[in-house]
């Protein structure tokens, strides 16, 4: 059985290296080559994104959650005692509520774009987060 399968992962894998080329193009083609040949590429768009984007997404999520959380806390004062004080202690909600949004929006990024445009910015959440 390993006679048989080596060869033909060994022919998948070469002739799906030349894909990642088309990875981001704008040109649509109805090829179901070109579909079939996108599997693993659209695979590992998705792997990546989740990886690299959630973190990336949680942290961004904390951070603007601190800074609208303590805003509405501090009735959005100019005074920057308060406003440092009030950040201080709204952190600990905002980093629980930003970790559980940043993880659902950092794999939803990576979902939503590992196929359309792999390894894209929006992939990775480096592009604009949907808010509330």
């Amino acid at each position: 059985m390993f006679r048989t399968l080596a060869p033909a992962m060994a022919a998948f894998i070469a002739l799906s290296s030349f894909v990642p080329a088309f990875a981001d193009s704008s040109a649509k083609t109805d090829s179901c080559v070109k579909g079939a040949m996108m599997i693993p590429v659209k695979f590992v768009a998705f792997t990546t994104g989740a990886v690299v984007g959630t973190p990336i997404a949680v942290v961004r999520k904390v951070c603007q959650n601190t800074t609208i959380m303590s805003g509405e806390a501090s009735k959005n004062s100019t005074n920057p005692l308060l406003r440092v004080t009030t950040a201080a202690c709204i952190f600990p909600m905002a980093a629980f509520k930003g970790s559980i949004e940043g993880s659902v929006l950092g794999t939803e990024n990576s979902w939503k774009n590992s196929s359309e445009k792999p390894f894209s910015a929006d992939s990775f959440s480096l592009g604009e987060l949907k808010s509330e």
